[in-house]
């Protein structure tokens, strides 16, 4: 898949590619990821994950952006999802992440979230970006406070609550340049 190509110090960010699909499957099939990132709360098996990975893919066909694949420029391996994205049912364009368990604790989410933002602000031209991320998720939480943003309301997707966290694209800039 073609598309965007953005760069931090430690990460190159682009479209997913099939061959990303198996380390995707290992991250969602982690029990901490798992309670944040699927619907159900529970890891998910190969095929299911494959589907996820699918539904990813096909977001970037049908809007034109989407989640990149989070390389890491070290390794070459994956590390992770993160990105603009906003499905069917969104109140907003969201910026969004995950990191495969063997890259978490790297301040990866934080890096490739900047980018994302970055990204959304800069060439999509967004006044303003979510991240909706459930109440218990302490990680996700300190790493929107962390990009800048705050909470400024709670919305309830696919049966469970998700606070709305948001930056202004004026306050991203203050603190990011």
């Amino acid at each position: 898949m073609s598309g965007p190509r953005l760069e931090t110090e430690r990460l190159l960010l682009r479209p997913p590619l099939a061959e990303d699909a198996p380390a995707h499957a290992e991250m969602m099939a982690d029990p901490l990821t798992a309670a944040f990132l699927t619907l159900d709360g529970k890891p998910q098996d190969k095929a299911m994950a494959w589907r996820t990975f699918a539904f990813l893919v096909g977001h970037w066909s049908l809007r034109g952006f989407g989640f990149f694949s989070m390389i890491d420029k070290e390794t070459g391996r994956w590390a992770g999802r993160t990105g603009p994205w906003m499905p069917e049912g969104w109140p907003d364009l969201e910026i969004g992440w995950g990191v495969h368990p063997a890259f978490r604790g790297k301040a990866y989410a934080l890096e490739a979230a900047v980018a994302s933002a970055r990204y959304a602000f800069d060439v999509m031209g967004r006044q303003r970006i979510i991240s909706l991320i459930r109440p218990n998720n302490t990680n996700s939480r300190r790493v929107a406070e962390k990009l800048g943003e705050g909470i400024s309301g709670q919305v309830e997707l696919f049966g469970f609550p998700a606070d709305v966290w948001s930056i202004s694209r004026e306050r991203f800039e203050a603190k990011w340049g």
